[in-house]
């Protein structure tokens, strides 16, 4: 049909609604004061096949959340269809976006997201464009920061992050490390016993060098060289020694380097996988801040409202060939980890303005291990998402069961754009 006022730029209108016995039932607008109708019980899942249509989409109430306090709209945009409303409007929940790769969606709604949010914002994403498109208006907003470890972009101007800052904490090692492991994790892990062990000592292993290296004030290179066998000892010594070292990990490493050959090679394997982007120079550099100045102050960033670019390639095998992915996931998740912290010692008990978290296709890129439980509690923490993935398949194969279903049902915006 021809485009109308609700049709911007010539867009099909939201797909209308059909009963059981095949009537037809276009949407319905309400008056001011009344209340939406009740849920329908339906399964919230985006459709597949042929008959998908472009602004496919299903948001779902939630009885601890206010109706209709997706977005935050003028009325001139409330009959608009969702692809509109994404790009008027600050997003305020969580929306979980499918869309194959090579679609318009960045310049339709993920650069007019960015552009719309009043607070701090955190991107992953693959595309140069998004970065280039808007850049110059958040700069004006507030401090832009850029990790590019591949150097995908041409700007002098590229953050220097150590990612095993913060780690003299015993529970920043731990959510460290399981960050890094993330992407090198499978849906199989948990239903094979051998792999959930290799994974589980792995991640030991990681853990105890992460705060071995915060402790004694070693550069990240140092646990890529304890992951390559080399000099172990220090760590050893480090943890026994460090006044403020974890009770009970000094032994810990010893004791997966000691044990079953099988696991212990499985578990190194699994290490220096992760770690393996560091043999690269550039990489590494962007790993290692030559001074105090260049450390990425987190509350500092999220107080004056900042914009933190995570650049890289997505990886579509990253248990073989993991690229840069794990350091991007670490990454993003200090970020949201510390936005959590924020709020939680925040009087509101959320962050305000909030920090929106524009995961562009997180599953290839940062596959965050917490990204379920953000999508479902991060807007009442003042940390909205909006989460970008190919299809629930890619989700699936990406995630345990249980955590990729949570990723789509927890969202209160599903959208499938092509």
């Amino acid at each position: 049909r021809a485009a109308g006022p609700a049709d911007p730029a010539g867009a099909p209108a939201p797909r209308t609604r059909t009963d059981a016995e095949g009537a037809s039932h276009p949407p319905q607008a309400r008056r001011p004061g009344e209340k939406p109708p009740e849920p329908s019980g339906r399964p919230t899942t985006a459709p597949h096949g042929p008959a998908a249509h472009p602004y496919d989409t299903e948001s779902r109430p939630d009885p601890e959340r206010t109706p209709g306090a997706l977005l935050q709209a003028s009325p001139n945009h409330a009959a608009a269809d969702p692809v509109t409303l994404l790009a008027a409007a600050e997003l305020t929940r969580s929306c979980c976006l499918f869309s194959p790769p090579r679609s318009d969606r960045s310049a339709r709604i993920l650069q007019p997201a960015l552009l719309n949010a009043t607070g701090a914002v955190l991107v992953t994403t693959a595309d140069p464009d998004l970065w280039r498109q808007t850049v110059g208006n958040r700069s004006k907003h507030g401090p832009v920061h850029v990790f590019d470890p591949l150097h995908l972009l041409d700007t002098p101007a590229r953050l220097r992050w150590a990612p095993h800052s913060g780690c003299e904490d015993p529970r920043a090692a731990r959510s460290r490390a399981r960050a890094l492991l993330a992407p090198l994790r499978t849906p199989a892990t948990d239903r094979h016993p051998e792999e959930s062990a290799a994974h589980a000592a792995a991640h030991t292993l990681l853990r105890c060098w992460l705060h071995a290296a915060a402790l004694d004030g070693r550069p990240f290179h140092h646990v890529h060289r304890w992951a390559a066998g080399k000099d172990l000892h220090e760590a050893d010594r480090v943890l026994r020694t460090a006044r403020h070292s974890a009770a009970g990990w000094s032994g810990e490493p010893a004791s997966v380097l000691a044990g079953h050959p099988k696991l212990r090679s499985a578990a190194l394997g699994l290490v220096r996988t992760a770690l393996s982007p560091l043999s690269e120079l550039h990489i590494r550099d962007a790993c290692t801040p030559t001074s105090r100045s260049e450390s990425f102050d987190l509350e500092s960033f999220i107080n004056e409202r900042g914009t933190l670019y995570v650049m890289g390639a997505t990886a579509e095998n990253p248990r073989s060939h993991p690229g840069a992915t794990p350091l991007l996931t670490a990454l993003a998740s200090n970020v949201v980890e510390h936005g959590r912290r924020m709020a939680a010692l925040s009087s509101a008990g959320r962050l305000d303005p909030p920090m929106l978290c524009l995961l562009d296709d997180v599953a290839a890129l940062a596959p965050l291990p917490e990204l379920p439980e953000l999508m479902a509690v991060g807007p009442s923490a003042g940390m909205p998402v909006l989460a970008v993935l190919r299809s629930e398949e890619q989700a699936l194969h990406r995630w345990p069961t249980r955590d990729a279903r949570a990723v789509t049902a927890a969202a209160d915006l599903r959208l499938a754009y092509p």
